[in-house]
């Protein structure tokens, strides 16, 4: 169980989590553009959300490399 929640909490996962979702959630806003509004549009934004919050985790990792290499 460790195993998978140490996998799940992993920022480069949530990472690409985010970036799937917002892609697929993308493919599908413009395929039904006509359809109206529908849960892809709260999808999307979950995803950019899901993004933005591992964004900072991704700029505390640069900055440890960044301070490691001086």
């Amino acid at each position: 169980m460790t195993r998978l929640r140490k996998f799940a909490e992993n920022t480069y996962v949530k990472l690409a989590a985010g970036i799937v979702l917002l892609i697929t959630t993308s493919v599908e806003l413009v395929e039904q553009f006509e359809a109206g509004i529908q849960a892809e549009h709260g999808i999307l934004i979950f995803a950019i959300w899901h993004i933005v919050r591992v964004v900072p985790e991704l700029q505390h990792a640069a900055d440890e490399l960044g301070t490691a290499a001086k």
